[in-house]
């Protein structure tokens, strides 16, 4: 009975210490999922439209107040978080998987692609229909006159 004590308690231990925590399966989701990378271009996407706009002209101290303003450790934390607390650990386990196959790295390559495109998309639908939308709003004030 002691032997098998014991190799159930060697057994328990020995499992316990290859399984893996969520805040492991987080870290290594988001490393799949680059998540440091998209984080990083849409700090330098809202940085150049902001320098645009208000004609930056000291580069250095502006992204200096860029880091204060959107740190990506924050951004990234953010994201962990929200998987965290909206995933259960075999979902992670199934997008980690996931996200090492072939598939996956290829929808994380077309997925910038695809939402940009789907932006162009949908401007086009909007200006193309924009008299329907002027109408109903023009139809609606004046029930209200």
């Amino acid at each position: 009975m002691q032997k098998f004590f014991i190799a159930f308690l060697f057994a328990s231990v020995s499992f316990s210490a290859f399984a893996i925590t969520k805040e492991e399966r987080l870290n290594k989701l988001v490393i799949l999922m680059n998540v440091e990378k998209q984080v990083r271009e849409n700090i330098d996407a809202i940085t150049a439209t902001f320098k645009s706009q208000a004609r930056i002209k000291d580069d250095a101290a502006f992204a200096r107040l860029m880091d204060k303003v959107l740190p990506a450790e924050s951004l990234i934390g953010f994201i962990k978080s929200f998987y965290g607390k909206n995933m259960s650990d075999d979902e992670l386990d199934d997008l980690i998987a996931f996200y090492q196959t072939k598939g996956g790295q290829r929808l994380l390559d077309v997925t910038p692609q695809m939402s940009s495109s789907l932006l162009v998309f949908t401007q086009k639908l909007v200006q193309e229909n924009i008299a329907l939308v002027q109408e109903y709003a023009r139809n609606e004030q004046a029930k209200g006159k």
